[in-house]
């Protein structure tokens, strides 16, 4: 696959960067950039879930509601 021809350090380095970028910049169009970490995620989530454990599942489920809540918040102006 694609991935795995990346460095290992690469994919965290992204999210946290765009993450950083939809989070710190003033800008309402920023909310799109924080829309690919939440759909990375949830990607990431659904594909793992069946080895989950159910603590798992709920910090995993937790952490893409609340990037969810982030971009939902800064669309509507309120972050």
């Amino acid at each position: 696959m694609f991935m795995h021809s990346l460095p290992a350090w690469l994919v965290p380095v992204l999210l946290a960067v765009t993450l950083l970028i939809g989070l710190l910049l003033p800008w309402r169009w920023t909310a799109i950039v924080l829309l690919l970490p939440t759909v990375f995620l949830a990607w990431l989530m659904t594909v793992s879930w069946p080895l989950l454990s159910p603590v798992g599942k709920v910090l995993r489920s937790g952490a893409v509601l609340v990037l969810l809540w982030a971009t939902v918040a800064r669309l509507t102006g309120r972050l």
